[in-house]
């Protein structure tokens, strides 16, 4: 019982000071909005802080818990049920566009009244998407405004369902780890990452991307697996997937790395080696014939000098940008409150080195640390998120009590923090990640 009030009150008094410092930051007003989410923080603490040890146990292991866990198959629908209705309310509840909306909505409005070809022959002249990155995800978007609307709600409506997936394909890879009950918590502690869900109900790329990586990793494993041959086609379909998410965002090259260093680590490197080979070959072929149009369209040169202006942003044109994003905003991306439970976890998985554990340690590093010493925007971080959910999840099973209580606290003060977001940026714009 003394851990799980020092756990909850550790995790309330991380969010009073992140509300402390950034509204400070970004000068906020003390008004009704701050105060109440304020309070629910402290009340929602308390109620489940005096929760007695008895209900707790009921609650997360003989009641709703165990029948959810009891086949993958109702894990994820839950799971895709509750990404569905919290994806649906931020698309709607936004009150205007955000980061890289403005300009995705236009580029989508583009191929929806005039086609892809419309869209390629106007992209040098999109000032921001155009200038980089490439250009699967507006149309994806713009396809969809052609069947449903040409309004900014449909496109994010279509980002929540690559979110939905990203989540049920973690919960999969969890459940491949470590079992249905690690599988469960990863999906709910993935859904009390503030950034994860915010972004999973905007018109952007990075819950594109994202999904993109999950499945990356989910088919990796898939080849991890002793029993499975070196049948071409699943290097077919990593290939793909790779080229898909590279021609969603660059940044999706972090990913090749991760399949390489989770096949090293399960044993099977040289044996799937040329199920590899041939994933990077279609990879290739897919980033290629992008590049080979950009090239004719005149985008490829600003592209890479973007890219290259863009890889020394933390080492030296803006260091102060990259300090705030490593030690504040992603952080909060992630949920300050989150950050014991993810400290536990970390500490658990280094106690015993297991393939699991270095699957995920492999998937985290080997996607933030060339971010941090680049370009360490915390929403490039997210195709790691899963795995710290994953972590958090591990962590959670370590502790003798309160597991359901920790869960249910995060998702409230996630809740408040994503609230609150909203609540600001209706007034003005803030960017509290």
């Amino acid at each position: 019982m003394r851990r799980k009030r020092l756990l909850l009150g550790s995790m309330v008094a991380l969010q009073l000071a992140w509300f402390a410092v950034r509204t400070r930051v970004i000068e906020a007003p003390v008004d009704s909005a701050l105060l109440s989410v304020i309070g629910l923080t402290v009340l929602a603490g308390i109620a489940l802080a005096l929760l007695p040890e008895a209900a707790g146990e009921r609650l997360g292991t003989l009641g709703w818990a165990a029948r959810i866990t009891a086949s993958e198959g109702r894990i994820l629908a839950v799971l895709a049920v509750l990404s569905i209705a919290i994806g649906t309310w931020i698309a709607l509840a936004t009150p205007r566009p955000g980061w890289d909306e403005p300009a995705m909505r236009h580029a989508s409005r583009i191929v929806a009244r005039l086609g892809v070809d419309g869209l390629v022959a106007v992209y040098g002249q999109q000032k921001w998407l155009g200038l980089h990155h490439p250009p699967l995800v507006p149309i994806l978007f713009g396809l969809a405004m052609r069947v449903f609307g040409a309004r900014l709600v449909v496109a994010r409506l279509v980002a929540v369902l690559f979110s939905t997936l990203t989540l049920v394909v973690a919960a999969r890879i969890a459940n491949h780890l470590y079992g249905p009950a690690t599988a469960l918590r990863a999906g709910l502690m993935l859904l009390s990452f503030p950034l994860f869900v915010r972004i999973g109900g905007s018109a952007m790329n990075d819950p594109v991307v994202t999904c993109f990586a999950v499945l990356s990793v989910l088919l990796t494993l898939g080849l991890a697996r002793e029993s499975a041959g070196a049948r071409r086609a699943e290097g077919l379909l990593l290939g793909v997937t790779l080229g898909v998410g590279l021609v969603s965002k660059y940044t999706m090259v972090l990913l090749c790395p991760v399949v390489v260093g989770i096949l090293a680590v399960s044993g099977q490197l040289r044996r799937r080696a040329p199920a590899v080979l041939v994933a990077f070959l279609l990879a290739g072929a897919i980033l290629a014939t992008w590049l080979v149009i950009a090239t004719r369209i005149g985008v490829l040169g600003p592209q890479l000098e973007w890219l290259k202006a863009g890889a020394n942003v933390a080492t030296h044109s803006k260091r102060h940008y990259a300090l705030d994003a490593l030690l504040t905003k992603v952080p909060s991306a992630v949920g300050v409150y989150n950050l014991p439970i993810v400290a536990l976890g970390a500490l658990g998985l280094a106690r015993r080195w297991e393939r699991p554990g270095l699957v995920l340690a492999l998937w985290i590093g080997l996607v933030s640390v060339p971010l941090a010493l680049t370009l360490p925007d915390n929403r490039y971080f997210l195709p790691a998120f899963p795995a710290l959910a994953i972590v958090a999840a591990r962590g959670l099973e370590g502790l003798p009590d309160g597991r359901t209580e920790a869960i249910v606290l995060a998702l409230v003060l996630c809740a408040t923090v994503v609230i609150y977001f909203l609540t600001i940026e209706s007034t003005r714009r803030a960017f509290l990640f």
